[in-house]
Protein backbone atom coordinates (compact mmCIF):
# COMPACT_ATOMS: atom_id res chain seq x y z
CA UNK A 1 0.00 0.00 0.00
CA UNK A 2 1.50 3.04 -1.28
CA UNK A 3 -0.42 6.54 1.34
CA UNK A 4 -4.07 5.24 0.78
CA UNK A 5 -3.50 3.90 -2.17
CA UNK A 6 -3.23 0.02 -3.44
CA UNK A 7 -0.52 -0.52 -5.94
CA UNK A 8 -1.85 -3.85 -8.19
CA UNK A 9 0.04 -5.81 -10.04
CA UNK A 10 -1.28 -4.39 -13.58
CA UNK A 11 0.33 -0.86 -12.58
CA UNK A 12 3.50 -2.89 -11.85
CA UNK A 13 3.71 -4.01 -15.31
CA UNK A 14 2.68 -1.06 -16.54
CA UNK A 15 5.74 1.21 -15.02
CA UNK A 16 8.33 -1.50 -15.43
CA UNK A 17 7.22 -1.36 -19.82
CA UNK A 18 7.93 2.06 -19.55
CA UNK A 19 11.20 1.59 -17.42
CA UNK A 20 12.19 -1.31 -20.01
CA UNK A 21 13.65 1.04 -22.94
CA UNK A 22 15.32 3.60 -20.84
CA UNK A 23 17.09 0.26 -18.77
CA UNK A 24 18.04 -1.25 -21.98
CA UNK A 25 19.61 2.41 -23.35
CA UNK A 26 21.44 2.90 -20.12
CA UNK A 27 22.96 -0.77 -20.07
CA UNK A 28 23.90 -0.66 -24.23
CA UNK A 29 25.62 2.86 -22.84
CA UNK A 30 27.14 1.89 -19.80
CA UNK A 31 28.76 -1.20 -21.90
CA UNK A 32 30.23 0.87 -24.77
CA UNK A 33 31.72 3.64 -21.96
CA UNK A 34 33.27 0.65 -20.54
CA UNK A 35 35.03 -0.32 -23.65
CA UNK A 36 35.25 3.10 -25.99
CA UNK A 37 39.19 3.17 -24.40
CA UNK A 38 39.79 0.15 -25.55
CA UNK A 39 38.59 0.18 -28.64
CA UNK A 40 40.41 3.48 -29.27
CA UNK A 41 43.85 2.43 -28.27
CA UNK A 42 43.96 -0.71 -30.71
CA UNK A 43 44.68 -0.35 -34.36
CA UNK A 44 42.16 -1.79 -36.68
CA UNK A 45 43.97 -4.29 -39.47
CA UNK A 46 42.67 -3.87 -42.41
CA UNK A 47 39.98 -6.23 -44.14
CA UNK A 48 42.67 -7.93 -46.72
CA UNK A 49 44.92 -8.53 -43.49
CA UNK A 50 42.30 -10.56 -41.52
CA UNK A 51 40.94 -12.64 -44.74
CA UNK A 52 44.57 -13.56 -45.24
CA UNK A 53 44.16 -16.85 -42.81
CA UNK A 54 41.04 -17.72 -44.88
CA UNK A 55 42.55 -17.10 -48.32
CA UNK A 56 42.32 -20.74 -50.22
CA UNK A 57 44.08 -19.37 -53.46
CA UNK A 58 46.81 -21.35 -55.40
CA UNK A 59 50.27 -19.81 -55.97
CA UNK A 60 51.31 -20.33 -59.14
CA UNK A 61 53.67 -23.48 -58.42
CA UNK A 62 50.72 -24.68 -56.69
CA UNK A 63 48.03 -24.38 -59.43
CA UNK A 64 50.98 -26.14 -62.34
CA UNK A 65 51.36 -28.76 -59.50
CA UNK A 66 48.03 -29.59 -59.04
CA UNK A 67 46.84 -29.29 -62.87
CA UNK A 68 50.28 -31.97 -63.14
CA UNK A 69 48.85 -34.28 -60.43
CA UNK A 70 45.46 -34.08 -61.77
CA UNK A 71 46.37 -35.23 -65.61
CA UNK A 72 48.63 -37.77 -64.29
CA UNK A 73 45.70 -39.52 -62.13
CA UNK A 74 43.58 -39.05 -64.95
CA UNK A 75 45.92 -40.30 -67.23
CA UNK A 76 45.87 -43.40 -64.26
CA UNK A 77 42.13 -44.06 -64.89
CA UNK A 78 42.54 -44.09 -68.73
CA UNK A 79 44.79 -46.77 -68.37
CA UNK A 80 43.11 -48.91 -65.54
CA UNK A 81 40.16 -48.77 -68.34
CA UNK A 82 41.73 -50.28 -70.90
Amino acid sequence: MVGNKTVTSSEHRRVAKRLLPFAIIAAFAAGLAGCSESISSVSVPRFSELMRGYDDTLTAQQQKDAIAELQKDQAQAEAAKN
